[in-house]
């Protein structure tokens, strides 16, 4: 009876410990979700404060790419440090790390008076939101079985994108009511607690470190270059994603405000609005985007027809600001290219995880990610300069047409390498 009575509290002690640990794990996956959502909002919210602040201090369509595209210098170059460390030390540490700095990068951005003090805030805000995406990842990957790997991509993708969504429509309104500085400086403090919350409750098991910090950083990329150089599945995916998201970016996370208000203006003040759709569409391709496929062995073929249907969807919205379509199609076609790009990404993004050998996700998709941003600065300040060069010699809504037929003709690479696409096997 003794021995009984001692395993049955054995039993309830096992039961009251799985459950706390399932209820840690779901709070610090809220907590990098939050994190993550923050790197969309961030991301994006210049294409509300920037053509405020082009109007304010008179700056060239060139300048305000270029300090829009800061962020992704710094993001872009720290993605493979960040995803080996977090493969290595634990995202809830790396990613609180980089929340601090992002909450410093608010303060700049928000409280800024010159154009260097809008570059140092975005220049921090990518290296503080660098770890967040791999961060992410590799949480669910070593958390949650993976046959729901995609599920809870798509699912993670979705809350972040509500980011992109609240900094468009939702922001534009807050910027109007509190002001830059109030808006920014109170992102700053909200972050600030997220990082708190993440580095006292996220505390993990320190590793042992049998190497010093730079030897192991560059063994690891070694290890992750190596299956991004054998694997024609992880190339593939790179070119697909590089295109398809840098013109994505070029459009919501810079010009489509301004594209609205010049080819609408008897709608412009519906333009942040039209704008926020896309994110909303983004957000609906991620949910969708989770369930349509569970099994390596049918991944490229989803990929393969998705890239198609984003092709389509940008040929849609581009006929529509030409030929001055009804407001509301134009919005329709807008929410196409967000959710063909949401469904695309989140296959994507379980298709680096189905080549990438175990514990080396995080390294493996930060060489992807980086390869990824550095196309969209060149997206975002190349379609800057085009917009201003095309805009000297005809309207600005046929600026925009130019510049973005010549987006849509790049997404031609994506759809052929698509029909090249073969079924994804892990690399040992």
């Amino acid at each position: 009876m003794i021995l009984k009575i001692r395993k049955m509290k054995n039993i309830s002690y096992r039961s009251n410990t799985l459950t706390i640990n399932k209820h840690k794990t779901a709070f610090l996956y809220l907590l990098l979700v939050l994190s993550y959502f923050f790197s969309y909002f961030f991301r994006v919210s210049t294409s509300v404060v920037l053509p405020i602040i082009q109007a304010d201090w008179d700056l060239g369509a060139s300048v305000v790419g270029f300090i829009s595209s800061m962020y992704y210098y710094t993001y872009a170059l720290m993605q493979p440090i960040c995803g080996v460390l977090n493969d290595k030390t634990g995202p809830t540490k790396v990613v609180g790390a980089g929340i601090i700095i992002t909450s410093l990068g608010s303060l700049c951005f928000g409280l800024g008076q010159t154009t260097t003090m809008l570059i140092i805030g975005r220049l921090l805000m990518g290296i503080g939101l660098s770890p967040m995406l791999s961060g992410l990842l590799v949480f669910q990957g070593t958390h949650f079985s993976p046959e729901r790997y995609a599920f809870f991509s798509g699912l993670s993708m979705m809350i972040g994108n509500m980011g992109a969504v609240f900094s468009v429509g939702p922001l534009s309104f807050a910027l109007k009511t509190w002001g830059r500085a109030s808006i920014f400086t109170g992102l700053a403090i909200a972050t600030l607690l997220i990082a708190f919350s993440l580095l006292v409750f996220g505390k993990e098991q320190k590793p042992e470190m049998d190497e010093t910090f730079p030897h192991m950083v560059k063994s690891r990329l070694k290890l992750a270059y190596g299956v991004v150089r054998r694997s024609r599945g992880v190339q593939g995916i790179i070119v697909i994603w590089m295109l398809t998201f840098g013109s994505l970016m070029a459009y919501q996370g810079l010009w489509a405000v301004s594209w609205f208000k010049e080819a609408y203006p008897e709608h412009a003040s519906l333009a942040s609005t039209a704008a926020t759709f896309i994110g909303i569409g983004v957000m609906a391709g991620n949910f969708i985007g989770g369930s349509l496929c569970k099994q390596a062995g049918e991944r490229h073929r989803i990929i393969r027809n998705l890239v198609a249907f984003v092709f389509l969807a940008w040929s849609f919205t581009i006929l529509c600001f030409g030929f001055h379509a009804l407001f509301a199609l134009t919005v329709g076609g807008s929410f196409f290219i967000g959710m063909t790009n949401g469904m695309l990404y989140t296959q994507l993004t379980a298709g680096i995880n189905d080549i990438s050998p175990f514990g080396q996700g995080g390294a493996v998709f930060g060489i992807v990610n980086c390869i990824t941003f550095i196309c969209v600065l060149v997206f975002q300040w190349g379609t800057g300069v085009m917009i201003e060069q095309f805009a000297r010699h005809m309207a600005a809504s046929g600026a925009y047409i130019r510049t973005f037929l010549l987006v849509l003709a790049t997404l031609v690479v994506p759809c052929i390498t698509g029909t090249r696409l073969k079924e994804f096997r892990k690399i040992s």
